[in-house]
C-alpha cells in the first residue's frame, strides 16, 4: 500500500512539472453542495477551493491556485522528455502559475444520491515562464523570467454521485483566457521571442479556449475524505499555441452544513 501511494505522489508530480506549454490548465471545481447551507472545502498543496448554498439552488464560490516550480528529480526528468518531444520550446521553461477566481453555480438534485452542478467562475490568470537569455560571446547567457496577466472565465457541468464514505463526480470545464499583458525580468527576452515562431507563444489581447474533462474520486468519512482528480486539456483554437495536457490533484475535501451544526447546538438538553 505503502509503494501505491509513493507512485500516485510520483504521477502528480510529473504530471504537473510535464507541461512546458504557455497555457497550463487547473484542477476543475468539485464542491458537493445539495441543500441550502451546505459548505465545502478542498485543499491541496497548489490549491484551495471554497463554496457556500446561500439557496437550495444557487452557490457561491471562490478558488486559488498557487504552483511555484523549483528543481527536482521530476522536474529535471519531464523537462527532458518534453525538449525531445518538442524541441521548439527546449529554451522556454515554465517556472509555475497562480490564478484567483470567484463565481456562482447551480444545484439541482436529482435524487437522495444525485444531482447536477453547473457554474462559471472569473478572475486572474499568470502563468510565469523562464528563458535562456543570450548575451553576446564575452557575456553569460542567463535564465531570465516573464509572466503573462490574463483574464480566465471556466464554466463547468457536473454531474455527482455521493454516498456517505464514497463520492463519484465527472466535470466537464470550459475555460477561455485573454492575455491582456507581459512583466519580464529582461527586455532581452523579447528580442529571444521573437526568433520563434509567432505562433508558439501567445498574442497580447488574444482569446484562446480550451475543454477540460474530469473525474474525481473521494473516499474516506462523511464529511471529511480524500480527493483523487484526473484532468485533462485540449485546445480549442491555436491548437499549436498550447498542446494536449494531462495531470492528477490529490488533496482533502470537508464538507459542512452550517444550518444543521447550529440548530444541533440550540437543541435543548434533555
Amino acid at each position: 500500500m505503502k509503494n501505491i501511494y509513493l507512485y500516485l505522489l510520483s504521477l502528480t508530480a510529473l504530471s504537473l512539472t510535464s507541461c512546458r506549454a504557455f497555457y497550463q490548465a487547473t484542477p476543475a471545481p468539485t464542491p458537493i453542495l445539495r441543500e441550502k447551507g451546505d459548505g465545502n472545502i478542498f485543499i491541496s498543496p497548489t490549491d484551495i477551493q471554497l463554496a457556500y448554498a446561500i439557496t437550495p439552488h444557487i452557490g457561491v464560490m471562490a478558488s486559488g491556485h498557487l504552483d511555484k516550480k523549483g528543481k527536482s528529480i521530476f522536474s529535471d526528468t519531464s523537462g527532458y522528455i518534453s525538449k525531445l518531444l518538442d524541441s521548439n520550446l527546449e529554451d522556454v521553461e515554465s517556472k509555475g502559475k497562480r490564478s484567483l477566481q470567484a463565481g456562482v453555480m447551480y444545484i439541482r438534485k436529482l435524487d437522495m444520491t444525485k444531482s447536477m452542478q453547473a457554474g462559471m467562475v472569473i478572475g486572474t490568470y499568470e502563468p510565469t515562464m523562464m528563458m535562456k537569455v543570450s548575451r553576446g560571446l564575452l557575456k553569460k547567457s542567463t535564465d531570465e523570467t516573464f509572466t503573462y496577466k490574463c483574464m480566465k472565465a471556466d464554466m463547468f457541468l457536473s454531474y455527482v454521485h455521493s454516498s456517505k464514505y464514497v463520492d463519484f463526480i465527472t466535470t466537464i470545464k470550459f475555460v477561455g483566457t485573454q492575455y491582456n499583458d507581459m512583466a519580464y525580468s529582461e527586455p532581452l527576452i523579447m528580442k529571444e521571442l521573437g526568433k520563434m515562431k509567432t505562433y508558439e507563444y501567445p498574442t497580447i489581447g488574444s482569446r484562446y479556449f480550451f475543454v477540460e474533462p474530469s473525474a474525481t474520486v473521494q473516499y474516506g468519512f462523511e464529511n471529511f475524505k480524500f480527493r483523487m482528480q484526473g484532468f485533462m486539456s485540449q485546445p480549442l483554437t491555436d491548437k499549436t499555441f498550447a498542446k494536449d495536457q494531462f495531470g492528477v490533484s490529490l488533496g482533502l475535501n470537508y464538507q459542512f452544513n452550517i444550518q444543521k451544526q447550529v440548530a444541533q447546538r440550540r437543541r435543548p438538553r434533555v
